[in-house]
């Protein structure tokens, strides 16, 4: 039989798997037949599933325990730069009385609840909390796991050969033979003809 601890990733490796994704395992609770999965992919906070049938899967293939190599896990708190740590330390404020409360958080009764005094207590929106309770479990619930995760849109001049550009491409594209438009005040397009 296939243990399972907290902080493993598991994925689907087999056929009809219980899971669609990468998954973390954040809780584990016997005595409850249950355990809670955070997708670091669907950035939501983490949900209950069968414990017996996720370890069933497991033992039969269908699931599979994989290396987690997330910057969480393999930077140390201490080697991050001095900006990050205090990023990390504020987030962190924002979600103790979370953490202090954990039981709570994990009973669906009373999350929300919780969820409310949090914001209330740290001052910030109700979202902001959910996003970083959402960040520090799916992270492997450690403060680097509270690093923003910022991706950027316009990579410019260090874009990878071959690479696409990020962001929204254009609604229209220029007409054949020009290379771009040119938007006055009313955002009209106006034609730039290539010098010839």
């Amino acid at each position: 039989m296939v243990t399972i601890s907290q902080n493993m990733l598991i994925a689907p490796c087999g056929a009809n798997p219980p899971i669609n994704q990468v998954a973390r395992v954040v809780r584990v609770e016997p005595q409850k037949n249950r355990l809670w999965l955070s997708f670091p992919e669907l950035k939501r906070i983490p949900k209950p599933y069968d414990l017996a049938r996720i370890r069933a899967s497991m033992d039969a293939g269908h699931v599979c325990s994989i290396a987690d190599v997330s910057k969480s896990s393999v930077l140390a708190f201490p080697d991050a730069s001095e900006r990050t740590k205090a990023r990390c330390e504020e987030a962190m404020r924002s979600i103790s009385y979370v953490l202090e409360n954990e039981d709570q958080f994990f009973d669906e009764t009373k999350r929300a609840a919780l969820m409310r005094e949090q914001a209330s207590i740290a001052g910030v929106n109700l979202s902001t909390i959910y996003r970083y309770v959402e960040r520090y479990y799916s992270g492997g619930s450690t403060k680097l796991a509270m690093v923003p995760r910022y991706r950027s849109v316009t990579p410019g001049d260090n874009q990878p050969e071959g690479q696409k550009r990020r962001g929204r491409p254009p609604r229209e594209k220029p007409p054949e033979g020009e290379t771009a438009f040119i938007f006055t005040k009313r955002r009209s397009p106006a034609r730039l003809r290539r010098a010839s």
